[in-house]
């Protein structure tokens, strides 16, 4: 039994050794007068009131006998005494129950502490650093020709653990994405293929997270759209202008449907978090792009695209409307 257990259950060791006291002292000859004293002084003797004395009378001024209507079946207070075989009998149940209860948090010590211990993730955002920010990202003109730059707006969710343990296998899972439609006021169904999202730097679909700790997921990015040419999986398939923005979000995978980029618009993204030891928590968060580009990044949050997460009552209301795809 680990240290941390056996200390947090020394309440019950602690009772485990009166156990064995009183189960060990009736036996002892010496030691038995002296238990039976400690019990019999704090065992309280019947008391008549003195209303009841005075009804009673002499009946009460002599020994109470067998033959007595009113001593019949009584004992007296002073023989009324607790002797070694109920001491004996106690400590036995005492003794038998309490090492049953510590055989049980033996066997079950890893259950225990497993639920004692809980990893807990916490998840935030905002159109600032560390969550987002302006990079460099480098591109070639021609296969093993000089490494050139374009200018991105990489948007990331921060991801926490809270909790006592260890997350393990956490991940980022984008179950729907809807469109705000301006004619009906209704957000709408796009066609994304739900999908994980990739941990930065690392650009794996899991990762574990100390406590504590908080790590961040690329959940989109925003290229210059002058330079957006030299990165041919984030052209749509339908028509888009070219001098304005897209929403290219960081999934694992990038189907030929290009649902996963999105043109400006306002956008409910629907994220499940969650890990192999650690409750799975819902975020939502609403993304309005402008289409517009700025290459100062303090006029990120208001020119380029902005970030809010939405509480869990907007969120049900939001997928209740229908959901036809736009």
């Amino acid at each position: 039994m680990s240290q941390r257990l056996v200390c947090r259950f020394h309440p019950l060791l602690a009772l485990w050794s009166i156990a064995v006291m009183l189960i060990v002292l009736p036996c002892d000859s010496a030691a038995t007068p002296m238990l039976h004293s400690i019990i019999t002084s704090v065992t309280p003797t019947p008391s008549i009131s003195p209303t009841l004395s005075t009804l009673l009378g002499p009946a009460l001024t002599g020994p109470l006998s067998s033959s007595s209507p009113i001593g019949s079946g009584l004992t007296p207070p002073s023989k009324r005494r607790i002797g070694p075989e109920w001491v004996t009998a106690i400590s036995a149940v005492v003794y038998t129950v309490f090492t049953i209860i510590l055989a049980l948090v033996a066997v079950f010590q890893d259950d225990i502490r497993r639920w004692r211990a809980s990893a807990r993730l916490k998840v935030s955002i905002q159109v600032r650093r560390p969550w987002c920010a302006k990079v460099p990202d480098e591109y070639t003109l021609s296969p093993g020709g000089p490494e050139l730059y374009a200018s991105v707006y990489y948007l990331r969710l921060a991801v926490e653990n809270v909790g006592t343990v260890a997350a393990e296998n956490v991940e980022v899972f984008v179950n729907e994405i809807r469109r705000f439609d301006a004619n009906t006021k209704q957000y709408r169904s796009t066609p994304f293929d739900s999908m994980n999202l990739v941990w930065a730097y690392i650009h794996t679909t899991h990762q574990d997270l100390p406590i504590n700790i908080q790590k961040y997921c690329d959940l989109a990015h925003v290229h210059d759209p002058v330079m957006r040419n030299h990165f041919p999986k984030e052209y749509p398939t339908d028509y888009h202008s070219p001098l304005e923005t897209i929403l290219c979000l960081n999934t694992w995978y990038q189907p030929k449907s290009r649902g996963y980029l999105l043109p400006p618009g306002t956008y409910f993204v629907w994220l499940t978090i969650g890990g192999t030891n650690c409750k799975r928590i819902q975020s939502y968060l609403r993304i309005s792009l402008t289409g517009k580009w700025t290459d100062e990044e303090d006029l990120m949050a208001s020119e380029v695209v902005s970030i809010e997460q939405v509480d869990s009552d907007l969120a049900q209301t939001i997928m209740k409307s229908p959901s036809c795809i736009s």
